[in-house]
């Protein structure tokens, strides 16, 4: 008799063991079915003027035309913040698209492995209830520490989010970018995230409504912004003063890029 009570106790003492697993364990095993969508590099990076906008400003140097020369300044340095400071981490974060992700060691998310043959980095999500993906990069030297070069968040579809590239010796935050890159609106924003910096809090945005791209550049240290505005199909744009409200207007690539009325373009 007292067998069977024993062995009833003992079976109800791993009652607990026996139950399924928590919410939270099923989320997390849900959750490493299939990595979730890598943002494409174009959320890491502000397009350089081309075509006719490009080849107005640069004829336009020679010219009193203040703002015209700035916002080509500003979209330059920009380009080369991309190009130079932030070469290695954003150039790992292509490798990561060739390579094959796979589940971290606490199944707690995923991990691809990339090299370049100078440096090699871990790249890492982890999904958060729904469907936001948290990323992070850790970069390693020859003979060096791993270091924190960029962490981010963004949409389960990865079309919107936002970056952080921080210093990897101090572990601040240097630069920041926000995109959305879904429907015909499109955007990306990128920021100076350095409070130490002169420049904190200046910014150059990247914009397209399906038709025009546009161009804005805000200084914060002389609180001034400038944008440019451009059809991409005719060449036609406009470079303006935001705070000034001073435009200045081009013509189609077929009419030769002219100097014209603003109200000329119609929009």
């Amino acid at each position: 008799m007292r067998k069977p009570i024993l062995l009833a106790l003992a079976l109800m003492g791993s009652l607990p063991l026996l139950r399924c697993t928590t919410e939270s364990e099923e989320w997390k095993r849900a959750s490493l079915t299939e990595p979730p969508a890598l943002p494409s590099a174009a959320t890491m990076s502000i397009p350089a003027l081309d075509g006719a906008a490009a080849a107005k400003v640069a004829g336009t140097q020679s010219t009193a035309a203040f703002n015209v020369v700035a916002a080509r300044l500003s979209v330059d340095f920009w380009t080369a913040v991309v190009a130079v400071n932030l070469a290695v981490p954003v150039s790992l974060f292509l490798h990561a698209h060739e390579a094959h992700p796979v589940p971290l060691p606490d199944s707690s998310g995923w991990q691809w492995v990339v090299n370049d043959g100078v440096f090699s980095a871990l790249l890492t999500s982890q999904e958060y209830p729904g469907g936001n993906v948290a990323w992070k990069m850790t970069i390693t030297g020859i003979g060096g520490q791993p270091k924190t070069w960029f962490t981010g968040i963004s949409s389960g579809d990865g079309r919107t989010g936002d970056w952080t590239f921080l210093d990897p010796d101090a572990g601040t935050a240097r630069y920041g970018f926000s995109y959305d890159l879904t429907g015909a609106d499109q955007s990306v924003k990128a920021s100076v995230a350095d409070k130490g910096q002169a420049g904190f809090g200046s910014y150059l945005q990247w914009k397209s409504d399906g038709t025009r791209l546009s161009f804005e550049r805000f200084d914060a240290a002389r609180k001034d912004a400038i944008r440019i505005t451009y059809d991409p199909s005719t060449g036609a744009g406009r470079f303006q003063d935001v705070d000034g409200g001073v435009s200045r207007c081009w013509d189609t690539k077929a009419n030769g890029f002219f100097d014209v009325d603003c109200s000329k373009l119609g929009w």
